[in-house]
């Protein structure tokens, strides 16, 4: 007769088993529990970063402006804000950053770089940048009309002058809609600041 399995582990060792069947049950009840507990730390992980990089592109951008090991360069806005970047997003988007971030000029070796736009607009920006999309136009804005006017115009200046043309494209349309629905009273002081600085024609119906 074979030996009967004392092992708590498996409910049929009532019945006699031969040694090595029971060597065989056992290691699989170990493997199936080393299993669950991988799985189980790995939900726990899941948890606690709901968001985990390879997801998209876009997302692993923003993330990586929260590493510092990833950001190379700090603008520092005129208002003295502080806006962390990577150097290579930027140049890739423009052909001016490109040559004031990695040319031959001072700020390519810099840590900081000093910018005559407000925090916010550099940050507008940056995020366009590894986005190609608008941020969040509430971030610019003032409860003033005047205020948020120059604002939402510094965006479109420094879009300019950076040679981001297609943040440029994108913000005019997001501007007017903003302009539209929040600014129904004073919303052609708004436009007459923007088209004085840009004379941008898809402004003018706020006028009339």
């Amino acid at each position: 007769q074979h030996p009967t399995c004392a092992d708590p582990r498996i409910s049929v060792c009532t019945i006699h088993l031969p040694p090595l069947l029971c060597v065989s049950l056992l290691f699989m009840s170990d493997n199936n529990n080393r299993m669950e507990s991988n799985n189980a730390r790995s939900k726990r992980k899941a948890d606690k970063d709901p968001s985990p990089r390879g997801k998209k592109l876009s997302n692993d951008l923003l993330s990586s402006l929260d590493d510092p090991d990833l950001c190379d360069v700090t603008l520092v806005g005129s208002d003295g804000g502080r806006v962390p970047a990577v150097r290579a997003y930027l140049s890739a988007r423009s052909d001016v950053l490109k040559r004031l971030l990695v040319g031959r000029f001072r700020e390519a070796n810099d840590e900081e770089v000093h910018m005559d736009y407000p925090s916010a607009v550099l940050k507008a920006m940056v995020h366009f940048c590894c986005t190609d999309k608008v941020p969040d136009l509430h971030m610019l804005h003032a409860e003033d009309a005047v205020e948020s006017s120059r604002s939402l115009a510094k965006l479109l200046i420094a879009a300019d002058y950076y040679d981001l043309g297609s943040l440029k494209r994108k913000t005019v349309p997001a501007i007017t809609d903003f302009v539209n629905v929040k600014f129904r009273e004073q919303g052609k002081l708004t436009c007459v600041v923007l088209q004085e600085l840009f004379g941008m024609a898809s402004l003018q119906k706020f006028r009339s």
